[in-house]
């Protein structure tokens, strides 16, 4: 399978502020494409260029054009006194990239406007892939705004948007591959979801295989060595989830390996 190609724009890049008002547009534009493309590389197979300059932007969707993108996402923040996310794609049969990203966003605590169409924007009548312009709150909101505003806010909203980005585009895990079969290094807990906030199966609810590899006869927990075949894959913050026939174990918390 080929890789795909994400070509992101952080919109009026250079000395083009954007809007202005609680925050300056061109500085957070280029923050949350940081995060997304930083996001995108740590934990996918994917390649991802940026253009955060003062390009025009008959040039930047030309360089996406030449380099043959599968995506291009245009970042910015809204102006004009309303309230939350909204993203714009070409037409309906654009409309699935834009759900996909607002589904994400919404997810961590953002409102939306929804999905929208314009054929007018440059970006998506200029581009020759998918493409989808996202507007991620309104700088003139004092209200909306302060929910984005400092870096680790940002930083979630360029997470959200990158996740949108590997959900549409069915991006393959760096680190774990559905079907591939791996080995623990440490004996690990058996969740019922993607995260320590799901419950701690017991070992009866394991498959056969699974109860012969538990080393608790009441919960379970799976021995150092023992074999597992990926099902799914699931990111939850720094931590990276793989689901087994016998449920949900921990394969990844930033740097610190338990699957390989």
């Amino acid at each position: 399978m080929a890789t795909k190609k994400i070509f992101i724009d952080a919109g009026h890049g250079g000395s083009d502020p954007g809007a202005v008002k609680y925050v300056k547009e061109s500085e957070v534009n280029i923050k949350v494409a940081n995060y997304m493309a930083d996001y995108l590389t740590e934990n996918y197979d994917c390649s991802v260029k940026k253009d955060i300059s003062a390009n025009s932007l008959s040039k930047i969707c030309g360089d996406a054009n030449k380099w043959d993108a599968d995506l291009f996402i245009s970042i910015h923040f809204n102006a004009g006194g309303g309230d939350g996310f909204e993203v714009f794609v070409y037409n309906k049969a654009n409309k699935a990239i834009g759900e996909a990203i607002e589904k994400q966003v919404k997810a961590i605590g953002q409102n939306s406007r929804g999905v929208k169409y314009d054929p007018e924007l440059i970006v998506l009548n200029s581009t020759n892939m998918k493409a989808a312009l996202v507007e991620c709150a309104f700088v003139d909101n004092k209200k909306d705004i302060q929910d984005w505003d400092e870096n680790a806010e940002l930083k979630k909203m360029g997470v959200a948007i990158a996740k949108g980005v590997a959900d549409y585009l069915d991006l393959q895990n760096k680190y774990y591959t559905v079907g591939k079969t791996y080995t623990l290094q440490a004996n690990m807990a058996v969740r019922t979801g993607a995260g320590t906030s799901y419950r701690w199966k017991k070992r009866t609810e394991l498959t056969t295989s699974g109860r012969n590899s538990s080393l608790n006869q009441t919960y379970a927990t799976l021995k150092k060595g023992t074999k597992v075949t990926c099902k799914e894959v699931k990111k939850n913050g720094d931590e990276t989830w793989i689901r087994i026939p016998s449920g949900w174990i921990c394969g990844r918390d930033g740097n610190t390996i338990y699957i390989k």
